[in-house]
């Protein structure tokens, strides 16, 4: 069960990597076409709108989708395949009720938002699309988790994939086929290119979910087993989607207060704009690439865990880490540092600004902090561990503001990269420490009663 774990680990991993970098390259491609196609009014509107979106969806999918991620590996472990094949359904259940909550606030924010922030407002065909871009988005986000958590990554990474060209190819037609009279039609017809594939991609991921076979029966009443089924499910959700929801937010509103501290250090707005813009649109974002693969990693290794977590497998999780944390070492830091050496020659050849450089060493080893970080609060989420992980959140989050907001006015942009080295040193620390103790201690806790006796294998998927 131990090789055979680690090979599912390791393959999973990199099919998850090989599959966002294809993603990215494919979105790559889409951004040139739409560029030339549309123009870049109609693409600077559809970064006005979707960064909103996003935030919204963030906060009502992230935490759900963790929940489904770790039962569904922990119900599949126990045999129980009745609640394995509910957990979807009840998230969804759960879901609704704050989209419906989400839908009224969309309706009520929906004139006053229009009307600042776009000369001619939106056709009423809105009202429809982002909502209906954000339920179909979603339930293909639960579906997903279902199946990572199941340890079946290739049918979500199929449909990724599948989705992108279905998404590149309506929305391209629609734009060639339709006339659109004003930058706002162009952008609707995105948007409905875009539920298009999210439609696609979520009816597909549930009529494959839905093979499942469901053999065993709950061990309690049904009533009492949704009422508990619910409950796991919004403990682990709740904590994770408020402290998005934060983060989200605090995330927003540094792309309007640097900027404006970076004024009152001395610097012109266009200058304070240009500088914002290449930290965050070109020093971080090609330090990350190395990160790929910490982010695929963190989606397979939280049901991993869960399962050996059911079997009792200490050793077993201690082996991971220990080589997770080898693999850190070895691959992923080398690789940040090595794009933080060249951090200048990059930035001239890719996009064409020397500027890309500056505090790129620093923050290197900010982002390699980072990647530690993110291992262990995965596995403090296998632990039960979301409100423990969403204060220390909260209080790393609180670091990084309070050196942003107090010392870029005297230090200009090193405040913040200093702040995100601090915060993420402390996230890392802190989790490390409780994550110790709880290995420490070695509690398994179980959300709901296995049905059956736990095999001495891992079940075949």
């Amino acid at each position: 069960m131990n090789h055979k774990n680690s090979t599912s680990l390791l393959g999973s991993t990199l099919q998850l990597t090989a599959v966002s970098l294809l993603s990215q390259f494919l979105y790559f491609l889409y951004q040139v076409t739409l560029s030339r196609i549309v123009g870049t009014e109609v693409l600077g509107l559809i970064h006005m709108i979707m960064p909103i979106y996003y935030t919204f969806l963030s906060f009502l999918t992230s935490g759900f989708a963790l929940a489904v991620n770790k039962l569904s590996s922990e119900y599949q472990s126990k045999n129980n395949h009745t609640a394995l094949g509910k957990i979807v359904e009840h998230t969804t259940q759960l879901f609704s009720y704050l989209f419906l909550l989400f839908g009224l606030l969309f309706l009520l924010l929906y004139k006053v938002f229009a009307k600042n922030y776009f000369t001619n407002p939106p056709q009423a065909l809105f009202f429809l699309t982002i909502p209906l871009l954000l339920f179909f988005t979603a339930q293909e986000i639960f579906n997903k988790h279902y199946f990572y958590g199941t340890n079946s990554i290739r049918i979500p990474a199929l449909i990724q994939i599948t989705e992108q060209l279905v998404r590149i190819f309506t929305v391209i037609a629609l734009l060639l086929i339709l006339p659109q009279k004003s930058p706002m039609e162009s952008v609707l017809l995105i948007l409905l290119g875009m539920l298009v594939s999210e439609i696609y991609s979520s009816l597909h991921l549930t009529y494959l979910r839905k093979q499942q076979p469901i053999v065993f029966p709950f061990t309690h009443s049904v009533e009492r087993n949704n009422r508990l089924m619910n409950r796991v499910i919004l403990r682990i959700a709740l904590p994770v989607s408020l402290t998005t929801l934060f983060c989200q937010s605090i995330s927003t509103l540094n792309s309007v207060i640097i900027p404006n501290l970076l004024v009152q250090y001395g610097l012109d707005q266009t200058t304070a704009l240009q500088d914002y813009g290449v930290l965050f649109g070109m020093t971080l974002p090609l330090l990350m690439v190395p990160f790929s693969l910490i982010n695929a990693l963190s989606i397979v290794l939280l049901p991993y865990i869960s399962r050996c977590r059911v079997f009792h497998q200490k050793e077993q999780i201690l082996k991971t880490l220990r080589w997770i944390v080898l693999a850190i070492a070895l691959l992923v830091a080398p690789g940040t540092l090595l794009i933080a050496r060249f951090g200048t020659h990059l930035g001239l050849l890719f996009y064409n600004h020397p500027d890309v450089g500056n505090y790129i060493l620093l923050l290197a080893i900010g982002v390699i902090i980072s990647a530690f970080e993110v291992v262990v609060e995965t596995t403090l989420n296998a632990y039960n561990k979301q409100t423990a992980n969403a204060c220390i959140t909260l209080f790393a989050t609180f670091i990084q503001v309070y050196f942003t907001l107090s010392y870029t006015t005297k230090i200009g942009l090193e405040a913040f990269v200093i702040g995100f080295v601090i915060s993420s040193a402390f996230g890392c620390l802190v989790r490390s420490l409780l994550l110790w103790r709880d290995l420490a201690a070695d509690t398994v806790t179980h959300p709901l009663p296995a049905t059956a006796s736990i095999p001495q294998t891992t079940p075949d998927t």
